[in-house]
């Protein structure tokens, strides 16, 4: 797969981008900002995988989902917006860390699961 900007995964997101009219995608991204904002804070452990180079979310986004959030682990890792698929095995550690750090109790009760 390759990393940063000469991945053959952000080679083809490009081109299948690039197919997709401007105003389709204007729409799209206006919609997303319409989503409402839920106010109460998660129950849960929540850690946010934030790319380091990302291009899309802001920094200042980021600080108003962590005032959100305030529990909320942030890992950062080099790469751009799609990091889970740029550093796969990167991401594939922390998530496995982050699922081995969750109480086995807080498993049993359901409260860490879906």
């Amino acid at each position: 797969m390759g990393d940063g900007e000469n991945s053959p995964l952000l080679k083809r997101f490009r081109q299948v981008l690039n197919r997709v009219e401007p105003q389709i995608l204007k729409y799209r991204l206006q919609e997303m900002a319409r989503l409402p904002c839920r106010k109460e804070t998660p129950q849960v452990p929540c850690t946010y995988i934030l790319a380091k180079d990302d291009k899309l979310i802001s920094r200042r986004k980021m600080e108003e989902l962590k005032a959100l959030v305030p529990s909320m682990v942030l890992k950062e890792v080099p790469g751009p917006h799609f990091i889970l698929q740029t550093q796969p095995k990167v991401c594939a550690r922390i998530i496995k860390q982050i699922t081995e750090d969750i109480p086995s109790q807080e498993m049993s009760n359901g409260e860490a699961t879906g």
